[in-house]
């Protein structure tokens, strides 16, 4: 599995030092670089790291998603109560990965 998720050549990489990955990192920089309105969210865990990662993007008026087969915490009553959580305060879209249509979310990049 890590091989399938090795960085590509065009890829960004951001070093994520704390629970929220905007917390000490560029990226919200990159992201109104590349003009993204959309984010999809994934990783460990969905009561930490991604819960405080979706509410950054929330006050930041980003579309989130967050699909639940892509997500995880360390048991499934907090999986499951930090999926209900961002879906009700944050308005995150937590449909399955497989229902999720990647080409209706892309964005135009701005020209340098």
């Amino acid at each position: 599995m890590v091989e399938l998720l090795a960085p590509e050549a065009t890829d960004y990489i951001i070093l994520k030092p704390k629970h929220s990955a905007f917390y000490a990192t560029p990226l919200e920089t990159l992201l109104t670089y590349i003009g993204a309105r959309n984010v999809i969210v994934s990783g460990l865990t969905t009561n930490a790291c991604v819960l405080l990662t979706v509410a950054d993007l929330y006050v930041r008026e980003f579309k989130i998603f967050v699909p639940q087969d892509c997500v995880h915490a360390l048991n499934s009553a907090d999986h499951k109560r930090a999926l209900e959580l961002m879906k009700s305060s944050y308005g995150a879209d937590t449909i399955l990965s497989s229902r999720l249509l990647l080409s209706t979310l892309q964005t135009v990049r701005r020209k340098r």
